[in-house]
């Protein structure tokens, strides 16, 4: 989808720059983000064995079972709640 979503600039008589850069100058920004973190922040790539995706899953389990939602405050708030339900 990154490469095909702004596929209308390329058809004949379609080409608009500020339409090409809106569909793929986050090809080239996401990258360079990605890079200049692990520069900033000195932090390597870590291999898929190497991280452990279960440490804390009774915590979160817990907190779920335990979470008790506040009771919506006004008639948005409960609208937005069925809504988003």
């Amino acid at each position: 989808m990154t490469f095909v979503g702004g596929y209308v600039v390329f058809l004949p008589g379609r080409w608009n720059v500020p339409n090409f850069l809106f569909a793929y100058i986050m090809v080239a920004v996401c990258p360079i983000l990605f890079v200049g973190w692990k520069v900033v922040h000195k932090t390597r790539h870590r291999r898929p064995y190497e991280v452990d995706l279960l440490r804390d899953v009774a915590a979160v389990e817990d907190y779920t079972n335990k979470f008790v939602p506040a009771p919506p405050r006004n008639s948005f708030a409960r609208w937005f709640n069925w809504l988003f339900s």
